[in-house]
Order: structure tokens, then sequence, then C-alpha cells
């Protein structure tokens, strides 16, 4: 499309020039995102863009909730936003993290602890098979030799999604939940031959979340705190209202950073029933209802036990730290000190494992992330995107490793107009030139 190309023309002259420089007001980018919202009818839009450990520039507008009509509490680009998708690559970076700290644990039992052949003790790696994980649930399977990079590659074969509600409503437990959804994982038929073909797949995440809970012993929410979110200091600390009961025992839950944010003046999702009414909040306390079976019952969220492939939320400026940690991981940047992780272990992450699409050939996917390659005059920088939405938010990020540039655009609802709003924004943002200084 034309605003492709001017992206490429945009990265063309970076390369040439050096990276350009546009000194913006403090206010350049909420001036932008007021603009889209109007042209879009929609209920909020924020942006950011970070280089170099440093927020050059952030904007929002809109409202964090609307009630009635009437706008209440403008949008908040430091408050908690859901970020759907995006959550599956902070899944496997924990499980990266694990594997290289050979804390991911093979569960085939050593029947003669004398026997040297035993591979029990063996180091479980990214090519491990899913049987030697789950020997009880996967061997003998259609799943039996999928492995951890085709699971976290969405090249597993299995269907995009179960119905995660119906696990709520058996028991309470999460880890109970998900070792069931696993189960059922492996007892259902493929879509595709496992390891030929992408089809994204929700419940494959859920599946690899659940390798690290059998693994440590602890939901994949306190996982995730200990070994992602408290390290890179991105936990929100804002206290969640008392009524949400998507908590685990052992997690603190003033730093409880899942499901639908719900504080008093919270970004929550809305709910677009057609593009002439007006955008309804979805309380997560309250989740409305409606006096017609035509209109489905709203949850507000993903159900909790979808966690790893898509529960995190949190504050928009504060996620940019963890894909700039991301990037200078993977340019050998020292980061040992902040999570035990290797540059080739982040290199791994952001290495394509196939194709999204046989027929287009720079289109791949690989742990989490959406990888394409531009050619420029003088190399080729690839660029790392991903969109995040639990139908009521739509959240973009993309991300320029070998420019250390990060662009990210949100909005807190999930109608087609408003995705639409998004990769607008997204396509015209690198446009702007606005680097730190």
């Amino acid at each position: 499309t034309y605003k492709m190309l001017k992206f490429v023309l945009f990265l063309i002259s970076l390369q040439f020039h050096g990276v350009l420089c546009t000194i913006v007001s403090n206010d350049f980018l909420t001036i932008k995102m007021n603009e889209y919202i109007n042209k879009y009818n929609s209920t909020a839009a924020a942006s950011y863009v970070s280089n170099n450990d440093k927020i050059c520039s952030s904007g929002s507008a809109g409202y964090a909730q609307t009630d009635d009509n009437m706008y209440q509490y403008p949008f908040n680009i430091n408050s908690r936003m859901h970020m759907g998708s995006n959550t599956k690559s902070l899944t496997i970076l924990c499980l990266a993290i694990l594997l290289e700290n050979n804390l991911i644990k093979n569960q085939i039992p050593n029947d003669n602890e004398n026997n040297s052949n035993s591979n029990s003790n063996s180091n479980i790696v990214w090519n491990t098979t899913l049987s030697m994980i789950f020997p009880e649930y996967a061997t003998n399977t259609p799943y039996e030799n999928v492995t951890l990079s085709a699971l976290a590659s969405h090249f597993s074969g299995l269907a995009a999604n179960t119905d995660y509600w119906s696990y709520v409503n058996e028991i309470d437990d999460l880890m109970i939940q998900r070792e069931s959804i696993t189960k059922s994982a492996f007892n259902s038929i493929p879509v595709v031959t496992p390891d030929t073909s992408f089809v994204y797949s929700n419940w494959g995440l859920v599946v690899l979340g659940h390798v690290i809970e059998t693994s440590l012993g602890m939901t994949w929410e306190d996982a995730l705190l200990k070994y992602v979110l408290i390290p890179l200091d991105i936990v929100d600390t804002t206290t969640p209202n008392t009524t949400n009961t998507n908590t685990t025992s052992n997690t603190t839950t003033t730093m409880y950073p899942y499901g639908a944010p719900d504080e008093i003046d919270a970004n929550w999702g809305h709910i677009a029933l057609s593009p002439s009414k007006p955008h309804i909040p979805c309380d997560p306390n309250n989740p409305p209802t409606f006096e017609t079976n035509i209109i489905p019952a709203f949850q507000c969220d993903n159900a909790p036990n979808m966690g790893p492939a898509g529960t995190y939320s949190g504050s928009l400026l504060g996620t940019s730290k963890y894909y700039q940690y991301i990037m200078n991981c993977a340019n050998g940047l020292d980061t040992q000190g902040i999570i035990p992780l290797s540059q080739s272990g982040c290199m791994q992450l952001q290495t394509p494992y196939g194709l999204m699409d046989a027929t287009n050939t720079n289109d791949y996917y690989g742990y989490g992330w959406i990888i394409q390659y531009i050619p420029t005059n003088t190399s080729t920088i690839r660029i790392l995107s991903h969109a995040g939405s639990n139908t009521y938010n739509y959240v973009k990020v993309m991300l320029l490793p070998e420019l250390n540039i990060v662009y990210w655009v949100g909005t807190n609802s999930g109608s087609e107009s408003d995705i639409d709003m998004v990769h607008d924004i997204m396509n015209t943002l690198p446009t702007y030139n606005i680097t730190c200084i």
C-alpha cells in the first residue's frame, strides 16, 4: 500500500542519513490522537515512540470510560490497559528464561536411577517434544512430536480456541483449569498436520503456559511476576478493586497486572454494537446486560484461564521497559543483571520459525512475534510486530531492533473501525520522524 511504501522509504532514509530528528512539542501526539478519534468516532487513542531507553513522545486523547452517553475520566496513558495477545511474547520470554536456567523439568519418570541411558534428567530445550513434557497426556496423540518451538510459534496444529469459560465453571483453581485445557488439547483433532502450517492458536499458548506451571508448581501469573514483570519493574502498583476475583493465593493483589483493569478511573474496554450507536463501557465489576437474546452476554475480558495467551494488563508507558529490554538483550547490551537470559537466548525469540502464509514470503512468525525484513540501501532491517485484543480493546506494537525504536498504539475499544484507526496511526506514526534528542 501507499502507506507501507512511505514507511519503507522512511526506513531507507534512516539508514542513509542517520536517524532523523524532529523536535515536537509535548502535546504533539495528543493533538494527533484527538484528530484520529474524531475521524473514526472512537472512544480513545494513545501512542508512544521510544528510542534508546527513552520515551521520545507520547500522547492520548479521549476517555477511559463512558456512561449513559456521558464521558467521564480522560484516557490515562499511565494507567493499566489490556494488552490482549501481546501477552504471548511475555509468556514465551518467561519460558525462555526457565529453559536457559534448566528450570523446566522432564516429566518422564526414571524407573532405574542407575540407568545411564535414562533421559529423565536431560535438559529441556526448545526442540523438546510435548511427549517429554506431558508423557501421560501427549504420548500416542497427534501432538506427541510437537516441539516447544512449534507450540510457541503456532505450528502445533491445535485449533484457535476452546471454550475457556466452561472450565471456569468446573473449579476455581487456575492451574487445574489449565491442566484440563491441556488434556483437552491433546484429545482434540488437529486442524492441520502438526508442524506443517501456521495456525494462530490461543489454545496452544495456554498449553505452553501450563508447561511453566507443571515445572514450577506455581501459576503462570505468579511465574510471570517472579521472572519477568518484577525484574523489569513494569508491574502495575495501582491497587485493584477488591471485588476482582481473578487472583491467586500467592500473588500480592496490589501488583496484580492481569485481567480487565477495574480501578475507579481505569481504562475500561468498550463495546461497539454498531457504528451508529455510542460505545458502551464494559465495567469488569458489573458487566452490562441487555434484554435481548440477540446481544451476547459480556464478561469484559477473556477467561482468566486464558492468561498465557492474553490477559496481561499494564500501563502503556510501563510496557516500553519490556520492549526496550527485548531489543537491548538481542543487541548484546548487558541485561544479565535484570533477567538471566543470554544474548543468544534473546535472539532465539526473534528468529522466524516459519511463514505465516506460503504465498507471502516476507511474513514470518516466531516465538510471539510477526517478523518481517525490509531491505535498505546498506542493510536489512527487521520489524517485530504484534497486535492484541480481548474484543474490548485493541493495541499494536512495532519494534525495529537495529534502530532501537519502538512504536506503540492502542485504543479501549475493539470494533472494526477502532482496529482500522490503530492500523492507520501505526502506519503513519513512523513518518513523523520522532526521535529522542
